[in-house]
């Protein structure tokens, strides 16, 4: 079949660059974060829309990559591959946890304590919400009025 083209991450929909090589089986790509670059060989065999661990993870996903966490490096088979790379770290779960992480990712923004910050910054950020784990905007905007009904911020 040889290598395969794709234009975006399989495991984070996150733009990529292709690289081309001959005679090789699947897909190979990089990622590119910024500064970060992260190398990618993915069976031929895979997909996303096959992977159970995509589909309900790829959140994780992303914020392993964008806290600069997943390796740099990795070659991917299937879906108990993915699953024990990610078990491999610890991210945010529990309410708890979540709320923690978006006041301390709110509050690394001041450049003093009791700076007012512009909550357009974060929101309009791309990579913010993947960062903090969240699903999605609703999963975020759900901690954010957590935090504001508490008085947090």
């Amino acid at each position: 079949m040889g290598t395969r083209n794709t234009d975006v991450c399989l495991l984070t929909g996150f733009p990529v660059e292709f690289v081309n090589t001959e005679g090789k089986e699947g897909y190979e790509y990089y990622l590119k974060i910024e500064k970060e670059e992260y190398y990618f060989n993915i069976s031929e065999w895979f997909t996303s829309e096959n992977s159970k661990v995509v589909q309900s993870q790829s959140h994780i996903i992303k914020g392993l990559i964008l806290n600069g966490l997943w390796p740099k490096r990795i070659s991917i088979i299937n879906d108990l591959q993915i699953s024990e790379t990610i078990s491999q770290y610890n991210y945010p779960i529990l309410p708890q946890e979540k709320l923690d992480n978006l006041f301390e990712f709110l509050f690394k923004m001041q450049t003093k304590d009791g700076d007012l910050i512009e909550l357009k910054e974060f929101w309009n950020n791309t990579y913010s919400i993947c960062q903090l784990y969240f699903q999605d905007e609703d999963e975020c905007m759900f901690y954010l009025k957590t935090l504001i009904e508490k008085g947090f911020i």
